[in-house]
């Protein structure tokens, strides 16, 4: 009887480590499934990844035309993530009526990035659908421009990795890594970069669409140029000698057909290369001093033509440098000021550089624009997707 029991308590305690060890390996298995590397996606608290392939229905509908769009996980993603990297910085927030400091919870970043995400996109599908009625939405060509400006960025990166370099794969698979990760240290992902692309080229052709006599408006009210600029030093006889000889050869090269980029770029002693921007006052765009031109460049760069360049022109830059420069006038194109160049928005947004006002011409964008956010409804494609949407489940 005794050797019986004894027996069957030995059965008992294998069957207990068994099933202890069965548990643990369990939650080991549980916690290296959760905290596996996952691929771009939605999860399920267990794990699994859900279907949702678009996330936002856009319909823009003003009652007399009706436009759809979804808004595919790609894009969703960019922006959410974008904004999660500069949200997640916050750890506190400050009551707007008793102003009170308190800590963010996950929940309140969440229902934020949700927010800002979808405001974001409606702002996209709003240009979307304007830019389809306008007859200048992305086409098939604007997807395969985009797929090659991709390829050639990648190529880039892949030509400026060292000899010798250890890595798995293929190169243009390690080029690409590091590709993703110079976007990361800047706050972005690659679906951000993409989505940016795309939303950048529609409110430059929308722009360019609502405004039909944008070129003209522009190159009345903005000037610009680009210089030769050499100086030397005041009473320096032998300097300004020298810079007279470099001034005079660069005028006669120009009048050979040598380029006045690559001139500008060899000899200049300031804005080599770049272009100069001023309104019908003289003020030069972007100057956070309200700086101006002297009315000598002023009204020689207006009495030019586009593309045509000056003679020798000279002066005084201060008390101790004198400068001689020759200027040549730069159209600006309607692609250009519909761009994001920092010089190019402020001459579309305002009549002259430091307006308080909008100019008409962006008056007629941003009503436009607004006209349509007001009319797109954003709704979900799949409620149960969208509502699983959260920091610790979107990768």
């Amino acid at each position: 009887m005794k050797k019986k029991k004894k027996q069957v308590g030995k059965t008992k305690l294998i069957v207990t480590i068994t099933c202890v060890a069965l548990a643990v390996i369990a939650i080991v298995g549980a916690i290296i499934w959760l905290s596996r590397e996952k691929s771009d996606g939605i999860y399920t608290w267990f794990g699994t990844k859900m279907k949702a392939d678009y996330i936002l229905h856009m319909e823009y509908d003003d009652g007399v035309e009706k436009y759809e769009y979804d808004v595919p996980f790609s894009f969703y993603r960019g922006v959410y993530l974008y904004y999660k990297n500069i949200i997640s910085k916050y750890n506190y927030v400050q009551d707007t009526e008793t102003g009170e400091i308190k800590i963010t919870s996950e929940t309140d970043k969440n229902n934020v990035l949700k927010e800002v995400t979808r405001d974001n996109l409606i702002e996209f599908s709003s240009l979307y659908f304007r830019a389809q009625k306008l007859g200048v939405g992305i086409t098939d060509a604007d997807r395969e421009e985009y797929a090659r400006s991709y390829a050639q960025q990648i190529q880039k990166y892949a030509d400026a990795i060292p000899e010798g370099t250890k890595y798995s794969g293929t190169k243009e698979q390690y080029a690409e890594k590091l590709y993703e990760q110079a976007l990361e240290d800047l706050g972005m992902t690659t679906d951000y970069a993409e989505y940016s692309y795309y939303k950048s080229l529609l409110t430059s052709r929308v722009k360019a669409a609502v405004s039909p006599s944008l070129y003209e408006t522009i190159n009345e009210g903005y000037f610009a140029y680009k210089q030769i600029y050499v100086t030397f030093t005041m009473g320096d006889s032998a300097a300004e000698s020298k810079a007279s000889e470099a001034i005079s050869s660069a005028l006669a090269r120009l009048e050979a057909g040598e380029d006045f980029d690559a001139l500008s770029k060899e000899l200049s002693a300031s804005n080599a290369g770049t272009t100069t921007y001023f309104d019908s006052y003289s003020q030069i765009v972007g100057s956070a001093d309200n700086n101006s031109l002297g009315s000598t460049v002023t009204n020689m760069v207006k009495s030019l033509s586009f593309g045509e360049h000056s003679g020798i022109m000279s002066g005084e830059e201060s008390d101790t440098l004198g400068y001689y420069m020759i200027v040549e006038r730069e159209e600006i194109t309607t692609e250009f000021v519909c761009g994001e160049d920092r010089a190019a928005t402020l001459m579309y947004r305002y009549p002259y550089y430091g307006a308080s006002s909008n100019s008409s011409t962006y008056e007629i964008y941003l009503n436009d624009l607004e006209a349509y956010e007001q009319n797109t409804a954003a709704l979900p494609v799949d409620d149960s997707v969208y509502k699983r949407i959260a920091i610790n489940t979107l990768y």
